[in-house]
């Protein structure tokens, strides 16, 4: 996962930022979402999670037939990773994404 921590002293709230496809993946690159979202105070965490590419077959096959179920528990393992590091209150928790990003906020 990739991590952006805005400025300031945590904890902070916190944003799950889910890339689409599902089978893709986020790289470490400017990402527009991530930096506007902490320049605003949140820490933001884009997880690779089950079904994303370039982790290998398995990782990739892990996804099937998991839409809302594992792939979704990566989702919450990362909230809950912020968390437990103390960079996110637990009860200031978002998920915001768009394609399968968007299906597992609205999942969420």
């Amino acid at each position: 996962a990739y991590v952006t921590i805005p400025k300031g002293k945590a904890p902070f709230p916190a944003i799950v930022l889910p890339h689409g496809g599902p089978w893709v993946r986020d790289t470490v690159i400017f990402d527009e979402w991530s930096q506007l979202l902490a320049s605003n105070g949140y820490v933001v965490i884009q997880p690779n999670y089950r079904g994303s590419t370039g982790y290998g077959l398995e990782h990739w096959k892990a996804g099937d037939k998991n839409w809302g179920l594992k792939m979704q528990d990566d989702l919450d393992d990362a909230a809950m990773y912020l968390v437990d590091s103390g960079l996110a209150v637990k009860n200031k928790l978002a998920m915001f994404g768009w394609s399968y990003g968007g299906y597992a906020a609205f999942a969420a």
